[in-house]
């Protein structure tokens, strides 16, 4: 049973439904994993991004997906994991200086 609204996600509590942000990350991977266009893959190559992801976290393999259709699509990125679940805010505040 879930002891936290972080466990929900990994219980599955949404039960195949997922709020609006997992549906987006959801389509950013299926669509980077199609043809993009020139200028768009151009563009994606001059962002800098950051993946950061706790190790124990549920939604690891899935950042470890979109990093292997970025490295794929030769879009430099970076994918941190950090120790543990690493869900949380302090985790967050952390990441948020990389």
């Amino acid at each position: 049973m879930p002891t936290s609204a972080n466990d929900r996600y990994a219980w599955g509590e949404f039960q195949g439904r997922y709020p609006d942000i997992f549906s987006f990350h959801l389509g950013l991977a299926h669509t980077l994993a199609g043809r993009i266009e020139a200028g768009r893959l151009e563009a994606l190559r001059r962002m800098d991004i950051i993946l950061a992801i706790g190790a124990e976290d549920p939604f690891l393999p899935n950042n470890q997906h979109l990093s292997g259709i970025l490295r794929n699509k030769n879009i430099p990125h970076q994918l941190h994991l950090w120790e543990g679940h690493a869900h949380q805010g302090r985790y967050w505040r952390q990441m948020a200086g990389l």
